[in-house]
């Protein structure tokens, strides 16, 4: 497992241990509390930790089968967190490699194979899904591929996992297309892969299923790895934006081509919403660069005009940055109101939940309205990273 797989392990468990914290907040006590104003959370945190075990499990007999197919929502994970150019190839590359390594590309027509999301959306006639899965594990099912001395049921079982088995191939049939691409384009050729071959590589990332950004990111790596230029590849700096720092052309251009995935440059607008990680990363890029507070609190503004997170959700998880502000009276009223209202969502009956609710969403807007627009707080922060 190389650095960078172990520095977004580590990301992400950080991440799940709030998050768990969070859940556990918003449910506690609660017999009452409307359980889609948890559910992100809980499937944030549920995917993040099928991925984190995935990476985590060593290739042995035992794990063959046992490939990863959700590269949607593993770009999204990519993406959140603050990651390098080569950080973000390098993991990529490991899921890829280690998907080869438990037998992706074997798996046929031929063979058992289910998928999670196929089976649980099955519904069994034979036995009950527990009694399902559980049979599929067995020994019994495994030495039994032509329904010697199974009982009728369990031939019956046999009948109804072999059509979800055809079912979960034909699922996962375009990320086996993809891995075939790049086991053949890039995997047997790195270093050494050609400008005509990253076309062809990308189709494989895009087949697999990752998401236009991560692609991006992988395009521009592939360019920077066959390129024999390294000037070739400068992002424009607008003077504007800057105060004279004494940076190398190369630090220059590294640190722009970073901040390019999260801001558009050239056309002064934001690509995409960020976490609070990822903003605190965007800022410390600035702050290199020599940005300017007026022009750093410019481009926050636009990209948090993007967000779009439930005000619950986002008050828990970046409580302190709130608590911050704590010293102002007026701020410090409100948010003793926003505590109030979300302690009270744990201990009422469905009615008294929703106007609490609402109360707290009326609050939870005074605050963000009353708290100061000037990113203090993120700047702070930011400087706390490592350079």
């Amino acid at each position: 497992m190389n650095k960078a797989v172990e520095k977004f392990i580590k990301l992400m468990e950080e991440e799940n241990n709030r998050l768990e914290r969070n859940i556990f907040i918003l449910s506690r006590r609660n017999n009452a509390l409307d359980k889609k104003d948890i559910d992100d959370l809980k499937d944030i945190l549920k995917d993040s930790e099928i991925l984190v075990n995935w990476l985590k499990n060593p290739v042995n007999e035992d794990c063959v089968g046992k490939v990863f197919v959700n590269f949607r929502d593993f770009s999204e994970t990519l993406k959140r967190k603050p990651l390098k150019l080569n950080e973000i190839f390098k993991i990529v590359l490991y899921a890829i490699t280690k998907n080869i390594e438990f037998g992706l590309l074997e798996i046929n027509e031929c063979d058992y194979y289910f998928n999670m999301d196929i089976l649980n959306k099955y519904h069994f006639k034979s036995a009950s899904k527990k009694e399902i899965i559980d049979f599929a594990v067995s020994k019994r099912f495994i030495y039994s591929p032509f329904e010697i001395n199974l009982t009728a049921k369990e031939k019956e079982m046999c009948r109804e996992l072999a059509i979800v088995s055809k079912k979960s191939i034909a699922y996962i049939q375009p990320v086996i297309e993809g891995h075939n691409i790049l086991n053949k384009y890039l995997l047997s050729k790195l270093p050494d892969i050609e400008k005509e071959d990253i076309p062809i590589i990308m189709d494989g990332f895009a087949v697999c299923g990752f998401t236009a950004n991560v692609l991006q990111s992988l395009e521009l790596y592939l360019n920077n790895l066959v390129s024999k230029k390294k000037d070739s590849i400068v992002i424009p700096v607008k003077e504007r934006h800057l105060n004279t720092l004494q940076l190398s052309n190369k630090e220059l251009r590294t640190l722009n081509k970073e901040l390019s995935y999260y801001y558009d440059l050239d056309h002064d607008k934001a690509i995409r919403e960020l976490s609070l990680d990822e903003e605190f990363y965007v800022i410390n890029i600035m702050q290199r660069l020599g940005y300017s507070k007026e022009v750093m609190t410019n481009i926050l503004n636009k990209i948090n005009e993007l967000s779009n997170i439930n005000p619950i959700v986002l008050y828990a998880r970046i409580y302190d940055k709130y608590a911050s502000y704590k010293e102002a009276e007026k701020i410090k009223d409100i948010l003793e109101e926003l505590e109030m209202y979300f302690q009270n969502m744990f201990m009422c009956d469905s009615e008294e939940y929703t106007i609490n609710k609402m109360c707290f969403y009326d609050t939870f807007n005074k605050l963000i309205m009353t708290i100061p627009n000037d990113y203090e707080y993120e700047f702070s922060e930011s400087l706390n990273l490592k350079r």
